[in-house]
């Protein structure tokens, strides 16, 4: 017990005054406080006036027992353990007591002092798991609330954000539509009228070819049907073609596309816009001259020749880059921005698409004049001379690093949560936590230190990538910049890591001299630090993404210990209750006068038995368990029919026909042997119908009780009785195969008689 805790109160109420003296010494010699009651009534008292962490009480006790001061107690003090007391052959009186919520019992006289000690060293620890479990229900049922207010939050932008897009598209001067996946108009804005002559109305009864010549759809058919042949969803396609006015004029349109995929990455539709190009054709060259007009852009204007060497750029180019106008000019453009995050493919895709006369548009990262990074969004529109030769190139750029940093944020998120759903324990999640770090923010290392609370010192649990050889290194207490993360709670970034004399082991800077970590927390307590590393300069984006997957792995691991501990936990309760089930065979027996071990022997043979005819693996254990209690109903049977050696009068078959209705009501009460009551209540069922309590016939009675009824008749022929000798195997296994079909399910009798032969059984005596 922790010294610096105040001592657990335990109350022992014992009439009995040499036991309870016995359990009180040994209590206080274990560090506890001890309280005694002479009776249940003086025990209800020192309850309500002491409140004792945990209560020890005996069940037979003059003025008050036992149970009647667990009835008086649970009002008082609900959550506080009992532990009952009982003499010898008082399982009825230990049934009530785990019916009205005891948490262990020991049976007079306890001679190992010991088993006191762990029967109460369990309960309370069974009360505090519980207790941690409500909190933690109490902790997500708040945290759901808070979900679900900003959740409700953000659907009213969403609505907000879906009228305004309304209002845009039925105002804009674009032809704005959307087609579903038959190619059939979905949606029309109002600008089609003056774009084609056909109404909104018209147009959604139509599909999309019949805008187009039959010639003109073909081409555009081919670009739909590429788009939607390439492996991955892109943002969308520009391209140019005519569109065939209702009076049969083809008017030139530039359409830019977007196909919609559902969240199987299924194609749903195809939205987009539609722009006459017919003044632009007309007016090209005289606005490729009006330099004017583009000065005023808010996106960043580049106009280049041929070759792509810069004969112009806008105030919002130089806004973007730090490049200004005289320092651009006759510089190819390509590389004066180039970052080398796009290889030379990109560009060669890029410019084999522009130099055909097609419009290019994307998004790439460019480099600005100070060496910074940013994301843009480039559309590159080749222009023609009246010959249809292409004479420059207008490059149109917007700076879209927030918008794609906010995505990828939300994409990490989705990534991370998806990685982790296959993973439930911590030795499976770290290497996934990692991986997607190295993934999604493109490094070369990554690791995760935790601390060990006690003594101070920090462990790297897992090093992936360049880091995988730091994986087990121990840091002294207080020593590195993990022991400072976590001293501070802050973030650490640093991109000249190498000059950081606080490093404990120098090797992790040979490859990433930018270095940085978060730490890891469960509320606001640090426990560890996630760390990233990488050859190229890391900015507050990387920082962001690394703290939003560090608060995801906190709660993630923290998650799966927690599981683990209550697994733990529940397996060590499971394996308690099955000791206690076969505790109460055994004094079955020794009252019934059975031979020794039956119970023991029919559980055996009858789950052998049921995993032969199908039973699965998960019903077994109620199987055993049945078997094991299948007599359980004969407590309430008296002594003196039950040890009868004559025949029985027939009310005394009443009496002992009503054993298993005992049980059901004994056992149906106890929700973990729920799955278990067939085979004590309906185990003397025959399969004619002929059977008690109920009558059951055929395939009404449940398979389990058709496999335990063969085997415990087999057992029971096969052994001596107070009124018969036992039979040979020959007589028994001639009787099974005589009640097939009248007591025995026919199909359970032949998998039965198999598994007797293989093992030999028939021909011994």
């Amino acid at each position: 017990m922790n010294n610096s805790s105040p001592p657990v109160k335990v109350l022992i109420i014992e009439d009995e005054e040499a036991i309870r003296m016995s359990f009180a010494d040994y209590m206080e010699d274990r560090g506890f406080e001890v309280l005694i009651a002479e009776n249940g009534r003086i025990g209800i008292e020192v309850l309500k006036q002491k409140q004792p962490d945990i209560v020890l009480v005996d069940l037979r006790m003059p003025e008050m027992n036992g149970l009647e001061f667990m009835i008086m107690a649970k009002p008082i003090a609900p959550d506080v353990p009992v532990i009952v007391i009982s003499g010898a052959n008082r399982i009825d009186e230990v049934v009530k007591a785990q019916q009205l919520g005891s948490s262990d019992y020991l049976v007079k006289p306890v001679n190992e002092l010991s088993l006191l000690g762990f029967a109460v060293d369990k309960a309370l620890e069974r009360a505090r798991l519980i207790q941690e479990n409500r909190k933690y229900q109490k902790d997500l049922e708040e945290l759901v609330q808070v979900r679900t207010a900003n959740l409700e939050k953000a659907n009213l932008k969403l609505a907000e954000s879906e009228e305004r897009y309304r209002l845009l598209a039925e105002n804009a001067l674009d032809f704005i539509w959307k087609i579903n996946m038959d190619m059939n108009f979905v949606y029309a804005s109002n600008s089609v009228s003056e774009l084609l002559g056909y109404s909104p109305n018209e147009i959604l009864k139509m599909n999309n070819k019949d805008i187009y010549t039959p010639k003109e759809y073909k081409k555009v058919k081919k670009i739909i049907t590429k788009e939607l042949s390439k492996e991955a969803p892109h943002y969308g396609i520009t391209f140019q073609s005519f569109h065939q006015h209702k009076d049969g004029r083809e008017i030139p349109v530039e359409i830019s596309a977007k196909i919609i995929y559902d969240d199987n990455w299924k194609p749903i539709s195809i939205q987009g816009s539609t722009y006459d190009l017919t003044e632009r054709l007309q007016a090209e060259q005289q606005l490729r001259l009006q330099a004017t007009a583009l000065e005023s852009a808010a996106n960043a204007i580049v106009i280049t020749n041929r070759t792509g060497s810069i004969e112009w750029v806008n105030p919002a180019f130089t806004e973007l880059t730090g490049y200004k106008g005289p320092e651009s000019l006759a510089r190819n453009l390509r590389e004066l921005v180039r970052s080398d995050l796009q290889d030379d493919a990109f560009y060669n895709e890029m410019w084999e698409t522009v130099t055909q006369g097609k419009v290019w548009h994307g998004d790439l990262v460019n480099r600005r004049k100070d060496g910074s990074l940013y994301i843009e969004e480039q559309t590159i529109t080749p222009v023609h001379n009246t010959k249809g030769d292409i004479t420059h190139f207008v490059t149109i750029k917007q700076d879209i690093t927030d918008r794609k940093e906010y995505e990828q944020e939300l994409e990490t998120v989705a990534a991370v949560s998806a990685a982790l759903r296959g993973a439930t324990t911590r030795s499976e999640m770290l290497p996934v936590i990692l991986d997607q770090l190295l993934t999604l923010l493109n490094v070369e290392g990554a690791n995760i230190v935790m601390s060990n609370g006690a003594s101070g010192e920090m462990v790297t649990e897992l090093g992936r990538g360049v880091w995988a050889s730091l994986t087990g290194m121990h840091i002294p207490a207080g020593s590195g910049v993990s022991a400072k993360v976590l001293r501070d709670g802050s973030p650490y970034l640093n991109n000249n890591a190498i000059n950081d004399k606080n490093f404990y082991r120098p090797i992790a800077l040979e490859v990433c001299t930018a270095i940085a970590g978060v730490p890891l927390k469960v509320g606001d307590y640090p426990n560890g630090v996630l760390w990233i590393g990488s050859s190229r300069p890391l900015s507050e984006h990387h920082l962001r993404l690394l703290t939003v997957i560090a608060d995801m792995a906190a709660n993630a691991l923290h998650r799966a210990d927690l599981f683990n501990d209550l697994e733990r936990t529940n397996e060590e309760l499971i394996q308690s209750y099955d000791a206690t089930i076969e505790g109460w065979a055994r004094v079955l027996e020794q009252r019934d006068l059975e031979t020794e071990g039956h119970s023991k022997r029919v559980a055996e043979l009858s789950m052998r038995l049921a995993t032969k005819v199908g039973i699965n693996d998960e019903e077994l254990i109620h199987v055993r368990r049945g078997a094991l209690l299948h007599d359980i109903g004969k407590i309430g049977i008296p002594d003196i029919i039950l040890h009868k050696t004559g025949a029985l009068t027939e009310k005394e078959w009443e009496e002992m026909h009503g054993h298993p209705k005992y049980a059901h009501d004994w056992l149906s009460t106890i929700e973990f042997l729920q799955p278990a009551l067939n085979i004590p209540y309906t185990h003397h069922e025959k399969w004619d119908g002929t059977g008690y309590p109920r009558g059951l016939k055929g395939k009404d009675i449940p398979h389990e009780v058709r496999v335990f009824s063969i085997v415990d008749v087999w057992d029971a022929l096969r052994s001596d009785r107070p009124y018969r000798k036992a039979w040979s195997n020959k007589k028994a296994l001639e009787y099974i195969q005589d009640q097939s079909g009248k007591h025995f399910d026919p199909k359970v009798v032949k998998a039965f008689l198999d598994i007797i032969k293989s093992n030999g059984i028939e021909k011994s005596t």
